[in-house]
């Protein structure tokens, strides 16, 4: 099945706290970041391109209902 991108989020933080909200949802999700942050990155954990969110196609919509209800003003 083809990934979909969800949201970008400024953190991989932001990402993390996402990623559980879906898998307590029972939707498998992945993310993919630079992690400049483990190399000695921005203060705080930011990466400048922050950190992609992606569930497999058949979750998507639901997927971008739960983070936008929690995380649209990101």
């Amino acid at each position: 099945m083809p990934l979909v991108r969800v949201k970008n989020f400024p953190s991989r933080a932001f990402a993390e706290l996402a990623s559980e909200t879906l898998r307590k949802e029972g939707i498998l999700c992945w993310i993919i970041s630079p992690d400049i942050a483990m190399l000695g990155g921005m203060p705080g954990g930011r990466v400048p391109q922050g950190a992609d969110l992606y569930v497999d196609d058949e979750d998507a919509e639901q997927a971008r209902e739960l983070v936008s209800a929690l995380f649209g003003h990101l």
